[in-house]
């Protein structure tokens, strides 16, 4: 059942992952058009029905796998501990970000207080990070066990102890925002739930670009780069081992089941 479940979370996780990215694109169109322009009536039911099938989907299908794991005890394994983080935190992203965040995206307006707005953002990029260092958490795991079958296997309390460090440095990681989110005002009408750093707005601050810049390495290029590696080197070991001697029917079933 692992395996279908890693599918199942990875899939969860994409769609998380399009959600919020759909929701950051759009919101930053529809802020920077005029103010007495509103999105039309078919364009905001074509939004609802996007946004309302992938929230559903994210928040029933990671709120199921979490109940698989935790209520079945043969289920709690090293890689399902994992997928039990990375279902808590695309939870998280589904539930307590990207609601909001389509209400903001569909009014163009900021209802929900500037102390929200702060702690939005930050859910936003902690969690988003908590998934990304989550999955190369796993993909480590997976190499250890395939390429290096015969040194010792992470223990369950290891688990849990990296999963702690990856909550603590995804947390670190989305300190800026606790520290500049803020609700800005335009011309008395819409409100924008923006970081206003120490040198100027996003559009103007180097410092929003320098942190921009930090997050895609260490959320999006370093994860890359060593999920490639990891997945590239089983590859190799599970696509280009031998048996020794003759290979009877059961060995070449078994190989074809551990290439799966």
């Amino acid at each position: 059942m692992e395996p279908c479940e890693n599918v199942f979370n990875m899939s969860l996780s994409c769609i998380n992952s399009t959600l919020d990215t759909l929701l950051l694109s759009t919101i930053t169109t529809h802020t920077r058009e005029s103010d007495n322009l509103s999105m039309k009536w078919w364009i905001q039911m074509a939004w609802c029905s996007i946004f309302v099938f992938m929230i559903f989907t994210a928040t029933g299908g990671n709120t199921i796998v979490i109940w698989i794991v935790l209520a079945h005890k043969r289920m709690r394994t090293v890689t399902n501990y994992f997928l039990v983080n990375l279902s808590t935190a695309d939870l998280m992203l589904s539930t307590l970000n990207c609601f909001f965040n389509f209400i903001y995206m569909l009014q163009g307006n900021w209802r929900f207080g500037s102390w929200y707005c702060t702690a939005n953002n930050f859910i936003a990029n902690m969690t988003v990070a908590a998934s990304v260092f989550t999955l190369t958490a796993i993909s480590c795991d997976r190499y250890l066990a395939i390429v290096h079958p015969l040194k010792p296997r992470m223990s369950k309390v290891f688990s849990i102890f990296v999963i702690f460090l990856i909550w603590i440095f995804s947390m670190l990681l989305a300190i800026p925002c606790l520290l500049y989110s803020t609700t800005v005002t335009y011309r008395g009408k819409r409100t924008a739930c923006i970081l206003i750093w120490p040198d100027g707005q996003p559009t103007i601050s180097q410092m929003d670009f320098l942190y921009q810049v930090i997050f895609l390495v260490i959320t999006y290029c370093v994860p890359m780069v060593l999920m490639s590696c990891c997945y590239t080197c089983m590859g190799r070991v599970l696509w280009g081992s031998k048996s020794i001697g003759e290979k009877t029917q059961r060995q070449a079933d078994a190989i074809q089941s551990k290439r799966k």
